[in-house]
């Protein structure tokens, strides 16, 4: 089936939602693309501030997560930190704040393996999986909640 029928066959409620991210989620890839990433939560941060709609409530952070993995599925080069970056930001609209999480390491060939997640009310929603998270240390400069 493809991503389009899949597409109509998810609530009605969701697809806003899924619509509602992507173009979140083109501001975010380019801005990793193009600007430091202080200056880009900031941006990201002012467009939810700008767009806020009403307090969420039941499990809004879960959706809006849920919504961003189905919308990178067509946005070339959405990474965990871009997935990362466009939940956050749903969230901010909604009056939620999550803690953005960057971890960095070396890997045994040489090369540097990254990766970001957003956690939310004591877990996870969005970037690592519960396994990569025993190997990762989150890096202090992001520790504590971002909005």
């Amino acid at each position: 089936m493809s991503n389009l029928l899949k597409f109509f066959t998810i609530p009605a409620h969701e697809r806003r939602l899924v619509l509602a991210a992507l173009p979140i989620i083109v501001v975010a890839r380019l801005g990793i693309w193009l600007i430091p990433l202080p200056d880009l939560q900031r941006l990201l941060a002012w467009l939810a501030d700008a767009t806020a709609t009403t307090p969420a409530h039941g499990d809004y952070a879960g959706r809006a997560a849920r919504a961003v993995r189905r919308a990178s599925r067509v946005v070339p080069g959405a990474t965990c930190l871009t997935q990362a970056l466009a939940t956050m930001t749903l969230m901010r609209r909604r009056g939620l704040v999550g803690r953005l999480c960057l971890s960095a390491h070396p890997t045994h060939v040489g090369r540097s393996y990254a990766q970001a997640w957003v956690e939310f009310g004591g877990r996870v929603i969005i970037g690592a999986t519960t396994a990569s998270l025993a190997l990762l240390t989150p890096m202090p400069a992001f520790k504590g909640e971002t909005s």
